[in-house]
């Protein structure tokens, strides 16, 4: 089995060294590895992540809802619903056992954003809630701050 790695690579020796690992990674028939190289992701910062959780609150808390509504609201808002279909076993009207198919529907994780993509988020949170006549805090500071 091929265990999942991530290299961070910032100079030529480094590079070898993942290169040479490469190499010598168990792959052949009913073993793929799959190899993906782009540039370093900035992850989000605890900052952003706690702006974030804070404007939802101060949202909720003036329009009337929980936290966690206000949270999927706006996220659905943002990522838009994926609608999946799943199979679960039920029993039918004779007392038979079936499979039933059930359509969920599912919004993306703001958890799955970087740095930058954390920033949209919180960018879009402001004017998501100024359309609903909520003004918040500015929590933002010049150079995060990223409206284009």
């Amino acid at each position: 089995m091929i265990e999942a790695r991530r290299y961070w690579v910032d100079n030529r020796v480094r590079l070898r060294q993942v290169a040479e690992e490469i190499v010598r990674l168990d792959v052949g028939i009913g073993r793929v590895a799959e190899i993906v190289i782009r540039p370093a992701r900035r992850e989000k910062t605890p900052k952003q992540r706690g702006s974030l959780h804070f404007l939802l609150a101060e949202f909720a808390l003036s329009y009337g809802i929980s936290p966690g509504e206000a949270k999927e609201w706006f996220k659905r808002d943002y990522y838009g619903e994926d609608v999946r279909t799943i199979r679960v076993p039920a029993i039918d009207a004779h007392g038979r056992r079936r499979w039933k198919r059930l359509k969920i529907k599912t919004v993306q994780s703001t958890e799955d954003e970087d740095r930058a993509g954390y920033a949209r988020v919180i960018d879009y949170l402001y004017l998501w809630a100024a359309e609903k006549e909520v003004v918040l805090p500015e929590l933002r500071t010049p150079e995060t701050h990223r409206s284009n």
